[in-house]
């Protein structure tokens, strides 16, 4: 992941983890609201009951027990608000801190680019250096091989210069020659003179001069022919100088114009150098960044691992947001079902007191009769007290018959569990529909089973649900309601049996968690095996068997042993 990336997904995910927080205190905040005006209606209601003297101490208690829960609760709801609060303070600091890191990773970031950009031109600078640097070395591999070339025509040079010498000395030799048969001819004009002068002269002498100028004529022939001899060579040896001379010349102007260009190349190479050293530095510089980059990834993968923490601590907040809003749902319900049971007392002693009106106006008239049928004969004494019985027997009958009408209206204003899961937003009325047309083809499976079986709810909210509906408690954790020493009180085929467990035993009364608290035969057979009477309170199947198995496990071996 780049650092562009992660730097738009940390500024996403504080974005998303601020409105999360202030939907979750919010939401907080209205059901704390909600509740307090619950409790406040609680409360009157409590106080109303209170002034009523024929009031049970029982049901006082009960109702002091439970308007003491519902102040926990709250009590729990608020500091569970707090927290959130104090939470959500932190989450704006790490937000705010967040940021100010993110700022800096975008000037790093900047900066980074600019000196990329700058560090991409010096590199192109370089890869232009560098081919002129080869080409450098080109010019130079060409300059050593023509000073070899040179140092090569020096040494034939110096290997002619004994030649040269040689033909100096035969040029001067020649010289010397050719006066000497200057000298040669003139005397040889001088003998032919003298021979034609003396042409009388003496025959023996003349023989002597011919032989002699006989001779000095083939001399001079000689002399001749090798004086033209040696003016060809030295002729061509004059030649060949001169090209050696030309030769070198055209040398020593390429070895001028390459030391020139090899200073040049100096010069150039010197620069390079410079600008080499240059970009030795920046490179370093770049490493030295480049580890400051590697630093600053290592803060940023820390910052991810830190965002990972706080989408954990998001979603755990979520989660104990949904929790509590389906606590204050069950709240909400059970201060229903008490405000429901307030109104059913006030109904019952509305019932009472007539029914009681009407047994003293009873009892007057029955007076009234006796004092009037005291001097009476026995018989109609005896017909008066049946009719008085009578009375007294249709007086019962009527105070029997209103409970049931009272059942009656309380359980046609119970709610449906799908209503209650509905209400809750947990499913959707086309779920609920669903689950009641598998339902429809085999009634005898329960709708709660049914849509944990679809995946619609879990087991909790399905026994939180159930709870509501029957008023009931809902026990979350079965280890801290349950009294280990209770346990001898369900023998454990009861317990597997009917998916139940006893909590705790007061007053002569068991509280037992039951996944199914509307099975009268399981609570039959427990207040038979018990002897005690059944308080049925609600948890979920899966909490149920894992106390099962822990508490009858151990009890099982402690007894073995």
């Amino acid at each position: 992941m780049t650092v562009p990336e992660s730097i738009m997904r940390l500024s996403r995910l504080l974005d998303e983890m601020e409105s999360l927080q202030e939907r979750s205190i919010q939401t907080l905040e209205k059901k704390l609201e909600t509740t307090k005006h619950a409790l406040s209606l609680a409360q009157i209601h409590f106080r109303t009951i209170s002034q009523h003297k024929d009031q049970d101490d029982a049901d006082r208690v009960l109702f002091e027990e439970e308007k003491k829960q519902f102040k926990a609760q709250i009590q729990d709801l608020e500091q569970q608000l707090e927290a959130a609060k104090s939470e959500q303070f932190l989450q704006e600091e790490k937000a705010s801190q967040l940021q100010t890191q993110l700022a800096e990773q975008e000037g790093f970031l900047q900066s980074a680019r600019d000196e990329l950009e700058e560090v991409r031109e010096k590199i192109t600078r370089m890869a232009e250096m560098e081919g002129a640097t080869a080409e450098c070395e080109i010019l130079r591999g060409e300059l050593q091989s023509k000073n070899e070339d040179m140092d090569g025509l020096k040494a034939e040079l110096e290997a002619l210069q004994p030649q040269v010498e040689k033909v100096a000395e035969l040029e001067k030799e020649l010289q010397e020659k050719g006066e000497a048969l200057k000298s040669a001819e003139e005397a040889l004009e001088g003998l032919k003179k003298i021979v034609g002068e003396n042409d009388d002269a003496e025959e023996g002498g003349s023989i002597d001069l011919q032989s002699s100028l006989k001779a000095l004529t083939e001399e001079l022939d000689s002399l001749r022919s090798n004086l033209q001899s040696q003016e060809e060579k030295n002729k061509s040896q004059e030649n060949e100088q001169e090209i050696l001379t030309n030769e070198l010349e055209i040398l020593r102007m390429d070895h001028k114009a390459m030391q020139d260009e090899l200073e040049d190349q100096k010069k150039l190479v010197d620069t390079l150098n410079t600008e080499k050293e240059g970009f030795s530095k920046l490179i370093a510089e770049m490493e030295e960044k480049k580890a400051d980059q590697a630093a600053h990834t290592e803060a940023l993968e820390q910052q991810e691992q830190k965002i990972g923490q706080l989408e954990q601590v998001i979603s755990e907040t979520t989660e104990a947001r949904e929790k509590a809003d389906l606590q204050v749902k069950m709240l909400l319900g059970q201060i229903d079902g008490l405000q429901y049971q307030q109104r059913e007392m006030e109904e019952l002693k509305e019932q009472t007191a007539r029914l009681e009106k009407e047994l003293e106006q009873e009892r007057e008239a029955l007076l009234r009769v006796k004092a009037q049928l005291t001097a009476a004969a026995s018989a109609p004494a005896a017909e008066a007290e049946k009719q008085a019985s009578e009375k007294e027997t249709a007086a019962a009958e009527i105070a029997a018959e209103s409970p049931p009408k009272v059942e009656k209206g309380r359980r046609s204003q119970r709610k449906r569990l799908g209503d209650i899961l509905i209400e809750a937003g947990l499913i959707t009325e086309e779920q609920l529909e669903t689950a009641l047309k598998v339902k429809a083809k085999d009634p005898r499976r329960r709708l709660g089973n049914l849509l944990i079986e679809l995946g619609l709810v879990s087991e909790d909210a399905t026994a939180a649900a159930l709870a509501a509906q029957m008023r009931m408690r809902y026990i979350e954790n079965i280890q801290e309601e349950l009294d280990p020493g209770v346990i001898q009180f369900i023998p454990s085929h009861l317990a597997k049996n009917h998916q139940c467990i006893p909590l705790t035993v007061s007053s002569g009364t068991l509280v037992v968690a039951m996944s199914n608290p509307l099975d009268l035969i399981a609570i039959e057979d427990i207040e038979i095996a018990s002897s005690l009477q059944v308080e049925p309170v609600v948890a979920s199947p899966s909490a149920i068997d894992k106390a099962i198995k822990q508490y009858y496990t151990v009890n099982v071996g402690s007894a073995n042993s």
